[in-house]
């Protein structure tokens, strides 16, 4: 798995991070003026090549990167369902880019019709409660992601009929 710089971000300049970085000389003050997930500041940070960083950018993208540089999501494993992102966005940084829709901070990561699913399969995978899976008909106690494909076909029919008895 190759190396990930800086937080989700839509524009991520992950994939050039380290050459932007080699192609910079050694300096005390490292500027990112358009930081955006921060990929390039990560980079540098990597580097050793400077003392002092500073990253700005017209969204709250930095702020998500300081705090996750500083430990604040090291234990994080809320299910952040569609309300909550809507009412969070604006005031949590992690909200608006780690649920969003290709991390672009505006619309929710997931659509109302898998909402339920993706909600049954992270309480199953994180905090290993697999009572919503069982309500769709679906017993296991593995919701792996091998198994999910494995089962893929048993899990879409269950599930399906689960959201057409109780969505609509």
């Amino acid at each position: 798995m190759a190396k990930r710089y800086g937080t989700p971000y839509k524009g991520s300049k992950n994939s050039i991070a380290p050459f932007v970085c080699a192609q910079l000389p050694t300096a005390k003050h490292f500027y990112d003026l358009f930081a955006g997930g921060c990929a390039i500041t990560h980079a540098a940070l990597e580097s050793g090549k400077y003392t002092d960083y500073h990253a700005n950018d017209i969204t709250s993208s930095v702020q998500l990167f300081y705090n996750a540089i500083h430990g604040a999501y090291k234990d994080e494993k809320r299910w952040i369902s569609r309300a909550d992102f809507y009412a969070l966005k604006g005031s949590d940084p992690y909200v608006r880019y780690c649920w969003s829709f290709g991390n672009s901070g505006t619309c929710y990561l997931y659509s109302k019709e898998i909402e339920a699913w993706k909600k049954a399969l992270h309480y199953a995978r994180v905090f290993a409660d697999f009572s919503l899976l069982r309500e769709f008909g679906i017993e296991t106690v593995d919701a792996s992601r091998a198994w999910v494909i494995k089962h893929h076909a048993e899990c879409k029919e269950k599930y399906v009929k689960w959201y057409i008895k109780n969505r609509l």
